[in-house]
């Protein structure tokens, strides 16, 4: 049952790191092309009087929701193997603080937030490492994704061995992606915008 789990977990990441990929491809734009558009954006909303930040009510209600989706996915990610969650909904899960610092701050904010260079790293070694943890298993016991850390009193945190260290690389890696999706989404709206003014 582990075994397949872990087969499946495998092509889940794979898949959702082959549709990164594919959506940033499509959406970025070169430096600077980008950042002329960026500059005109900005002068066009000064011109049009539109305000550049959220409401008050929205900065309040977003910073509320960024500890609370933090603190609620970490918690998914770590005990996936106690009740029902594990790394890839947990990431999902933090990956919503990123759109309400989005949604309370702005976009400038949400990308001096999210470094494309440090999320795409990030990302990448979170795939390398669940091929390596599943890797390690073959050396120490033969088979892929075998268990290889010892497991501790049932119930507790620490009880599931390798599935407690893979939960934690899935919950990074997925988060790590869904923020780049987030991020190249949120860049190319900026990018739109004027083009649907009248």
């Amino acid at each position: 049952c582990l075994l397949s789990r872990g087969f499946d977990t495998l092509g889940e990441e794979f898949i959702f790191l082959s549709a990164v990929l594919g959506v940033s491809l499509l959406l970025r734009q070169p430096g600077r092309m980008r950042d002329e558009r960026e500059e005109q954006e900005a002068l066009e909303e000064q011109a049009a009087g539109r305000p550049t930040e959220p409401s008050e009510a929205a900065q309040a209600l977003g910073l509320l929701f960024v500890g609370l989706l933090a603190i609620l996915g970490t918690y998914v990610a770590l005990h996936g193997h106690l009740s029902p969650g594990g790394g890839f909904p947990g990431g999902a899960i933090v990956a919503g603080a990123w759109l309400a610092i989005y949604l309370a701050s702005g976009s400038e904010t949400f990308h001096h937030l999210s470094s494309v260079v440090i999320l795409d790293r990030v990302e990448a070694l979170g795939a390398a490492a669940f091929i390596l943890g599943g890797l390690a298993g073959v050396f120490v016991d033969g088979r892929f994704l075998a268990n290889w850390l010892p497991l501790g009193q049932a119930g507790r945190l620490g009880s599931a061995g390798t599935i407690f260290a893979l939960n934690v690389i899935v919950g990074v890696e997925v988060g790590a992606g869904f923020i780049l999706l987030l991020r190249e989404f949120i860049k190319h709206l900026d990018e739109v915008k004027p083009r649907r003014r009248p």
